[in-house]
């Protein structure tokens, strides 16, 4: 009778290779398994247990009310909206490789949100109306596939602030989390997110608004009713009466869109950064009774309001106000006079261009052809005198970089209401300059005197 006979090192590598072939057969056996498990962890842990569920493992859960699987039996959403569930989940939601939508909104669950680390699949969830804690880490744990978050109308939820983990979900569009017990600042994250849809309102926010909102792609933003806040006021049905934005730091043009808000009444956007034109279709707004737009940089022609609205535009060099008669500025009685005596000299100033376009100065001196300009057009051209377009700045006021509809490029050196000057000065302004014909000097093209 023969012995097969193994060295010790063969008989340990065989070993090892046994060992590694098991675990390997049980992550293969891992990989095949359906969620039956996982479906009977979560049933087990309802209270009470939904209709055709079971807390023992079985195949048929597909066939389970409230659950979708796909043909390979994986489970792809569980919608168990407002099924008067009670008690508390488990720290740890059981795994699910394949599940996209998750509802428990609307339910009595207490406690805290479980970990959805297992979940690496999920698009849509929905948690409204339901716990009492956010746990450390949740929402690091959360999906970077995620589309859809709806966490509001949680108001027994222990104070909570929105973490900087929060940025990891690029893909999420909508945010949802009013009357959370929401608290703290707002993160300056929202220029690397995709939402488009935020909603905050009624909770406990404080601080500044974030200077990536000017950056981000949000198209419906909701921050009205913080207890400690007012930004935002509304009134008893819902409408906005009231926008406080001033000292925020806010940069880029005014939206034409606060018109929609027909409620409102008080408009404070001062002491920012804001440039372009006050939009007309404010004027839209018959319950407006305040529109404070001062210490920005807008520029343009002042729409003309309803005298009972209080308009305050001071601290806006660029600004003009309209000639149409109504109330365009809160400049004092004397501020309005000088711009009366200033537009009569615009009216002057027009008629002498007018008549003496191939004229001579005072002092004899030939002028060049000046051409006179629509002040719209130029506005245009310098994008709406926009700061970024600003090359330098002396006594008579700020030069202008830009380009006309014919794509010449031109320079405007425009008038400031803090110079002191006036027509006078303009007038020697132009003739001083047409006086200067090099090849390296610029040459005067034409002046306006609308602006």
């Amino acid at each position: 009778m023969g012995f097969i006979k193994f060295s010790g090192s063969s008989l340990l590598l065989f070993l090892v290779f046994s060992l590694l072939l098991v675990n390997s057969t049980n992550d293969n056996d891992d990989d095949d398994d359906d969620d039956s498990a996982s479906m009977a962890k979560l049933a087990a842990a309802l209270n009470p247990l939904p209709w055709t569920w079971s807390t023992n493992s079985s195949s048929s859960y597909c066939e389970w009310h409230y659950v979708k699987c796909d043909s390979s039996k994986h489970v792809l959403e569980i919608d168990l909206q407002a099924r008067t569930l009670s008690g508390s989940l488990p720290s740890q939601f059981p795994p699910f490789p394949f599940l996209q939508v998750l509802d428990l909104s609307k339910n009595k669950l207490t406690g805290s949100l479980p970990s959805l680390n297992k979940l690496p699949f999920l698009k849509r969830l929905y948690l409204n109306i339901n716990f009492t804690r956010i746990p450390p880490g949740f929402f690091q744990g959360l999906s970077s596939s995620l589309q859809l978050l709806m966490l509001g109308g949680n108001p027994f939820l222990s104070t909570w602030m929105i973490p900087l983990e929060f940025i990891k979900l690029g893909n999420l569009t909508a945010f949802s989390a009013y009357n959370t017990n929401l608290g703290g600042s707002i993160p300056d994250i929202f220029h690397s997110l995709a939402l488009t849809n935020l909603s905050l309102h009624d909770n406990n926010l404080t601080g500044s608004l974030p200077p990536s909102f000017s950056r981000s792609q949000i198209k419906d933003l909701q921050l009205q009713n913080q207890k400690n806040w007012s930004f935002v006021t509304c009134d008893s049905e819902k409408s906005i009466t009231k926008i406080s934005l001033q000292k925020q730091r806010l940069q880029g043009t005014i939206s034409p869109s606060f018109a929609d808000l027909t409620a409102l009444r008080y408009l404070n956007l001062n002491d920012n950064n804001l440039t372009g034109p006050i939009p007309k279709s404010f004027v839209k707004l018959t319950n407006l009774e305040v529109l404070d737009v001062s210490n920005n940089n807008l520029s343009g022609i002042i729409p003309t309001f309803a005298t009972s609205v209080k308009l305050i535009t001071s601290g806006n060099d660029l600004l003009i106000p309209s000639r149409t008669k109504g109330n365009t500025s809160d400049f004092p009685p004397e501020a309005k006079k000088g711009s009366e005596d200033e537009f009569r000299k615009d009216e002057s100033c027009l008629e002498l261009f007018s008549h003496n376009m191939l004229g001579k100065s005072q002092n004899g001196v030939k002028l060049q052809e000046l051409h006179l300009l629509d002040f719209g057009k130029l506005a245009t051209a310098r994008n709406y005198f926009h700061p970024t377009n600003m090359l330098g700045k002396g006594g008579f006021g700020p030069v202008y970089k830009g380009k006309l509809q014919d794509g010449q490029e031109i320079a405007v050196k425009r008038l400031s209401r803090a110079s002191g000057q006036g027509l006078e000065e303009f007038r020697n302004e132009a003739m001083g300059i047409s006086r200067l014909q090099h090849r390296n000097l610029v040459r005067l093209l034409g002046c306006c005197v609308g602006g």
